[in-house]
């Protein structure tokens, strides 16, 4: 153990890290997930507000049909503006949430800086947050998690350097960003109250009356974001009260096992449990932090994972687990310091990420999504029919209005909605669950005829022409 705690080892384990990460960036970018039905629904929701000025989800709506209408504006404009000046291309979309990572992993650096952690914890920590999957899962996706931890980090750094009118904007600006950024505020929370934590209730009053300013300042900073929602969503406190109640637990049970939490979707039921590794990594450095009383110095920490932990279960979706996973990785990170073991840490987890990077780019290395795009756009004529397909072949057909992506949940129509349409039949629409529902409805209600068939890429596309039966 005494030549894995030298610098030498430390430097080494360093440059192993970096050189992981690059060649990520490098060799998967993209090609980690050939088919997320998110990239292109969140991107929809700024190119159908910027090119035909829709805030409702007309080409997903996979039961939601708010789009715009209650939240998500902030993220809308920020990729909106921009890919209307460089171009709508997936690729370039990408890269600003690349760009919002990056930031967010640098304002979290500077903000534990002003926490006194060591130049080599905040070091670890950066590491591991550019190399666990969750943070490439984020820069490659165009969900608006990358807006929030971007936002997370700008807002604790701001109540660290004691400028609390802006990080109650900044807080409620992620807010409308999506609401689940409400666990945002867990990290802000921590911060002040660990520096009260041996104190009886008078006294704690006594210190609240004490920093009344700071606390007024950040209140107003909060009314200035709430102001900036409303002048975005003019709406009525009881259809927002009952669009959140909604899409809350109430929102997500028929599709995820609410019971779990963010969380426990996160660790139990990714693909080949990749995550329970963490899980224990985690647990080990949660018994660390105790057994070391390392609550003493660090309250903070120990507060942020318990409210993250109960938060959790306020919208039980996987992703949400991007903005809980940083404080679990300040946890870490803590704990391995408070014995000696940061390199160790290291070793873990590059034992682990290589592994599993290595088995995406093995079985995604032939994937060729631009010939795919072109494949699928010429496949399509131009005469103004409605098209349905799969969710991806939407940044090839994004241009028309009336594309439908599979998703779109034509069960609940009655009656056939159109008179004669196309429909995109390729690999993802064939073998993926998210279409079946549409599959049973055009087997159900119309009959195909097959109008082109292409291979370019080694996956069969089909053009089909369906009419009511």
């Amino acid at each position: 153990m005494t030549n894995l705690n030298s610098p030498k080892t430390q430097r080494i384990l360093y440059s192993v890290i970096i050189i992981n990460i690059l060649c990520n960036y490098i060799f998967l970018y993209d090609i980690y997930r050939p088919h997320n039905v998110d990239d292109p629904w969140f991107l929809a929701f700024a190119y159908n507000y910027f090119k035909f000025g829709e805030i409702l989800d007309s080409t997903f709506n996979g039961g939601t049909t708010e789009g715009l209408l209650f939240f998500r504006k902030t993220g809308a404009l920020f990729y909106g503006y921009i890919l209307n000046n460089i171009g709508w291309d997936y690729g370039k979309a990408q890269f600003l949430s690349a760009l919002l990572m990056a930031g967010s992993g640098w304002l979290w650096f500077l903000a534990l800086g002003k926490l006194d952690f060591k130049p080599n914890e905040k070091t670890a920590f950066l590491l591991l947050f550019f190399y666990m999957e969750f943070s490439f899962a984020a820069a490659t996706s165009l969900r608006y998690e990358s807006l929030i931890l971007f936002f997370q980090s700008a807002a604790l750094l701001l109540l660290l350097q004691k400028r609390y009118f802006l990080a109650g904007l900044i807080s409620s600006i992620a807010i409308e960003t999506h609401p689940i950024a409400v666990l945002n505020l867990a990290y802000l929370v921590g911060v002040f109250y660990s520096r009260y934590p041996h104190i009886n209730k008078l006294d704690f009053l006594c210190q609240i009356k004490s920093i009344k300013k700071e606390i007024i300042s950040f209140l107003i900073g909060c009314t200035a974001g709430l102001v900036y929602y409303f002048y975005l969503h003019p709406l009525s406190l009881a259809n927002l009260f009952q669009f959140l109640y909604l899409n809350s637990i109430q929102g997500v049970g028929e599709h995820y096992d609410t019971k779990l939490g963010i969380l426990g979707l996160y660790f139990f039921t990714t693909k080949y449990f990749r995550h329970v590794p963490e899980l224990i990594i985690f647990a080990i450095a949660l018994y660390l932090y105790i057994s070391n009383r390392v609550y003493k110095n660090r309250l903070f920490v120990l507060i942020w994972v318990l409210l993250l932990i109960f938060l959790s279960f306020l919208r039980p979706i996987f992703t949400y687990a991007e903005i809980i996973l940083p404080a679990f990785i300040v946890l870490m990170v803590t704990s391995f310091q408070a014995i000696r073991k940061l390199n160790l840490l290291l070793l873990m987890f590059i034992c682990l990420m290589v592994p599993q990077f290595s088995a995406v780019y093995y079985l995604n290395h032939t994937w060729d999504r631009n010939a795919y795009f072109k494949e699928i756009k010429d496949i399509v004529p131009n005469d103004g029919l409605p098209v349905v397909g799969n969710a991806m072949s939407w940044f090839a057909l994004k241009e028309k209005k009336n594309f439908k992506s599979g998703v779109y949940p034509f069960a609940r129509l009655k009656q056939p909605e159109w008179r004669e349409a196309y429909l995109v039949e390729d690999k993802f629409y064939r073998i993926k669950d998210e279409y079946r529902a549409a599959k049973d409805y055009f087997n159900n209600n119309y009959s195909f005829s097959t109008l082109k068939k292409s291979n370019q890429t080694g996956n069969p596309i089909i053009l089909k022409k369906i009419t009511p039966k």
